[in-house]
This record gives C-alpha cells, structure tokens and sequence, in this order.
C-alpha cells in the first residue's frame, strides 16, 4: 500500500511539474510576442532606421531582433568597445611615463596617459620622475604618431570641450578651464593661460563665450564674460610649445625638448594601478578624451609607440575575431561618423565584458538609469536601478547598449540603435523606455 501510495504521490508530482512547464513555456512565448508587437510595431520606430537586439545573459535566449545584423552609426556607444580592448591589453596597470637618463639628461616620453594633472584624477597618485633626479628634463615627443583628431571628425568643433585634441603628453585633461568668480576675479587652470586671453568687443552675443584661434592658443572673450560670473571649458592646441610652457610651469623647473634616435635609448617605464574611477569617468561622463587616450595607452603597451589608429586596427582584426559582423572603427570615442557597429555587435562586447569582471562591478562603471552618468534622467526603477548602459548621440542619431536587470532577477543584454530620425531624441528615448520596462516586468 505504501509503494502503491508513493509511487501515485510521484506521479502527480511530475505530472504538476510537467504542466506548470508547459505553462511556463505558453506564458514566456506570450511575452516574446508581446515584446515583439511592441517593437515592431511602433510609430517611432518605424520612422526611422531602427534595430535592436535582447539576448538573455545566461541562456543565450535571442529574445527579439530588429535589423540586428545592419551596420549603424553608434556614436559614443563605441566606448564599450573600447572599454573592451583596454581590458584586454591594459591589464590592471598603465604606463605613465617613459624615462631614460641620456648625456646627462633626464629624458622623459609620454604614454597618452590622461589622468596627468586631469581635474577629475587629483586624487589619483602618479610618480614624477623629475622630483627623483637633478638632471636637466627634456622631453621627447618621438613615440608620437598619431594626429591630433581623429578619422572623420569635425575639424569645425576644435574649439568645444568634447573634442579636445589627442597628444602623447596629456595635461589637465588638454582644456583651459576659465572662470569668473563673483568678486570678478578672472582665473584660470592652469594659471599658465591667463596671460592668452583677451578682449573681444565685436561679440554681442548674450551669454559669456570664450573662443580660441583654431590652429594657435590665443582666447578670445566677449563683452558678456567680462560682465557676469561663469566657468567655461576650452581645448587648447597641443603642439610641443604648448606642452613644454605648461610642463614647466607645473613642475616649476625648466624643461626643453630633445629629439632622439629611440634605438639608443633604454627607457624604464613607470606604472599606476588602473583606478576604476578612470573607468567610471569615462563612461558615466561619456568623456570623449579618455577614450581616445585610452587607445593610445593601448598603442604604447602593444607596440612601444603611440599610433591609436594602427592599434584600432589591430584590435578590430587580431584582440577580436569573432565578430558577429566586422564592424568599421574610426576612434575610441564614438565621435567619427565613419564608426559602424551592429547591434549584433554591441551585444557581442557586452557578452564579453560580462565574462571579464563581476557583473556587480561592471554596472557600477555604467551609467545607471535614473541614478547616475549619462542616464540618471532616463530609465528610473521602482526604488532601484533595471538599466545599466552606454548612450551614444550625434545629431539625428541616439543609441543605447547596455543591461537590464529584471524583477525576476535575470539579465538581459540589449542594444538599441536609432539613426537618421527628425522627431527629436526625447521621443526615441520615451520609447526605448517602454520597451525597457516590459522586459523589466515581464522576463
């Protein structure tokens, strides 16, 4: 009887097991085909070039996929690749200077190394090599062969913050700030600068500007920035003048330059830990300079030399070769419209970026929905962030590549991509959100 009773209590068991499968199976099939009607057949969407794709983290679910293998202009969601390839080849330390003692002389290179006098990374301890020597400093710019821009930007935007220009030997971040304090005491960091600014009386604009000669460091302020307090953030050229002029009066000694035949030199270089606060910066600020610079630290770890195109393809074509569809890469910033990436791509990355750290502190590095970084507006939880992602935006383009943590616990890694609409980004961003959202609620 006892047999008897066990075995029907187990087939009953298996039996509910089985159904609430089926069940299980019907319902998930049901919100596929929602997500589905839900993406194909909007408005927004369907105005302008649109593709998405949702894989599921764990299982490798593709959840729905829309023009997923087409080739779209990311924009700054390019930074996850390069966040990717820094990973890979930096390591858990960087270069921040390349030293050698030459005839008596303390001869000093540049890695591309960002964080050097950077506002944002003062707290971050760097090693000055000069402080360890009484030899005369001379730096040398040899290893340097990139060009101050990269491929396919805007020679027109020289004079904005985001797109400052790319050197081997960064300082403060390669941008004046200027500032008007409310006493109207002009300052400026670094102090070097205050002497390169001067009157303009011909601008009659109504709010404060500061501009610059495009191809020398001579600012201009117009009549407005003399009258009210302010703090403006402009690029300076970094032709090797430049750099020396601010170099020495940092390090409050003098400093020339030396040109050499790199074949005679020996150079030690020095290393910092990575701070994740680099990371973090570059992601949540969607800082175009560190990208760029990024690649350059790459190029000086892969090669010895500083070439951020040649590494661009190196890492396209030999750190990664499986990729869904080859993508064309331009710059480590999303800047270049010659970028092109799928969403097959974008979820590619993030897969991989999923498997090189804990996710824990990979979404602390990513902008957070309504909490912080680019989206701290857009995507807000019910007491907690469901949206960890990188925005990309140019004009007419708005892409968005990330994460999103469901109630029930899972990951799904998405990556939307909108390009050439004319209804304006806050449209694309309201329906990206409901997407967002039931797959928070409903997967």
């Amino acid at each position: 009887m006892t047999k008897i009773y066990v075995s029907f209590l187990g087939i009953i068991v298996i039996s509910f097991l089985f159904v609430a499968s089926v069940s299980g199976q019907k319902a998930h099939k049901k919100q596929v085909k929602e997500l589905d009607n839900l993406v194909h057949n909007s408005a927004v969407f369907n105005q302008h070039f649109s593709g998405l794709m949702i894989e599921d983290a764990e299982s490798g679910e593709i959840l729905l996929k829309r023009e997923a293998d087409k080739h779209f202009t990311p924009a700054s969601n390019v930074k996850l690749v390069t966040l990717y390839a820094a990973l890979k080849v930096l390591g858990d330390s960087l270069n921040v200077w390349r030293v050698a003692e030459k005839e008596g002389q303390l001869v000093i290179q540049g890695t591309g190394n960002p964080m050097w006098r950077h506002p944002a990374f003062l707290s971050v301890e760097q090693p000055e090599p000069w402080k360890e020597s009484n030899l005369p400093v001379k730096l040398s710019f040899d290893n340097w062969k990139g060009n101050r821009f990269g491929s396919g930007w805007s020679w027109a935007d020289y004079p904005y913050y985001y797109q400052v220009e790319r050197s081997s030997i960064p300082i403060h971040g390669n941008y004046v700030q200027f500032k008007k304090d409310s006493v109207g005491k002009w300052l400026t960091t670094p102090g070097f600068w205050l002497d390169h600014l001067t009157f303009d009386d011909s601008d009659k604009g109504k709010k404060p500007k500061i501009y610059r000669d495009e191809f020398e460091n001579k600012f201009y302020a117009n009549k407005v920035a003399f009258d009210t307090t302010f703090s403006l953030l402009i690029p300076f050229r970094t032709d090797v003048e430049t750099v020396l002029g601010v170099f020495r009066e940092d390090i409050q000694q003098p400093v020339s330059q030396i040109k050499l035949n790199e074949e005679n030199v020996s150079f030690i270089n020095y290393k910092v830990p990575i701070p994740d606060t680099l990371y973090r910066f570059f992601l949540q600020e969607s800082d175009n300079f560190i990208g760029e610079q990024l690649l350059i630290l790459c190029s000086d770890k892969q090669f010895g030399y500083l070439d951020p195109e040649k590494f661009i393809g190196y890492a396209r074509d030999s750190l990664v070769t499986d990729w869904p569809q080859k993508p064309v890469w331009a710059d480590g910033s999303g800047l270049s419209r010659y970028n092109l990436f799928s969403p097959m791509d974008m979820v590619f990355i993030l897969k991989k970026l999923l498997k090189m750290m804990p996710q824990e502190r990979l979404f602390s590095l990513l902008p957070a929905g309504g909490v912080s970084g680019t989206i701290s507006g857009s995507y807000k939880g019910k007491g907690k962030p469901f949206v960890f992602a990188k925005t990309g935006s140019l004009s007419n383009n708005h892409c968005l590549s990330g994460y999103v943590v469901t109630n029930k616990g899972n990951t799904l890694v998405f990556s939307f991509m909108n390009n050439h609409f004319v209804e304006g980004s806050a449209v694309v961003k309201n329906e990206m959100n409901k997407v967002l959202t039931f797959l928070r609620d409903n997967f």
